[in-house]
């Protein structure tokens, strides 16, 4: 018997089971379907082989599992991230009529606040709890 699934990690709802349609093997031509598990309210969804994704899904890190140095981390690659995307937006709308004016300039505010912000004070925040 499979291990009880654990409640949304987002909102806590009662997660909903399910299978994919029918796929089929690229190398055999086997027909397969995968499990999956999401949330009702939509928060989070995973699929794959049975036991692997209901492994994966009840795999929950706890505040213990979050050291200085991993937040960190994920703290620089979103804000990496974020500059890219406020960046590829301002040059996605450049030259493309006067609403794309006002496109580029927001993208570049949001480019130049993101560059601003302090991830060493968001990383004492989070770790003092």
């Amino acid at each position: 018997m499979s291990e009880a699934l654990k409640p949304c990690p987002f909102c806590g709802a009662k997660p909903h089971t399910g299978l994919s349609k029918v796929l089929y093997d690229q190398i055999h031509g086997e027909p397969f379907q995968n499990t999956i598990i999401k949330c009702p309210h939509l928060c989070a969804s995973m699929q794959g082989s049975d036991d692997t994704v209901r492994n994966r899904w009840n795999d929950r890190h706890t505040r213990a599992d979050l050291t200085e140095s991993r937040l960190r981390q994920v703290a620089e690659a979103v804000w990496e991230e974020s500059v890219l995307v406020a960046m590829n937006a301002h040059r996605g709308s450049v030259g493309q009529g006067d609403g794309a004016t006002v496109i580029a300039g927001t993208a570049h505010d949001a480019a130049k606040a993101i560059r601003n912000i302090d991830i060493d004070a968001i990383v004492r925040k989070v770790m003092e709890g």
